[in-house]
């Protein structure tokens, strides 16, 4: 995994446990999309390894969408229930 998408996960590592901690039933998250994939066909980099890394702390993705007017480069809006 590279750096960007390292750090990338590990935010969303780092957000996931403390609504775990807080004892929250839903987690949404925002994360960026690059420019790249934002308009072309193929994987999204780094959405796999923040679902991954949301997934480890409990969580299950329940629904995700595309957000492209957030920025120039446009978002993934995840949310998670928590397992069990």
């Amino acid at each position: 995994m590279g750096i960007v998408k390292g750090a990338k996960a590990k935010l969303a590592g780092v957000e996931a446990a403390r609504a775990a901690s807080e004892g929250r039933a839903i987690f949404i998250y925002r994360s960026n999309v690059p420019i790249a994939s934002s308009r072309a066909s193929g994987s999204v980099s780094g959405a796999a390894e923040v679902i991954e890394t949301i997934e480890g702390q409990g969580w299950s993705l329940s629904d995700m969408a595309y957000d492209g007017g957030w920025s120039r480069k446009g978002a993934l809006v995840l949310l998670f229930r928590r397992d069990g």
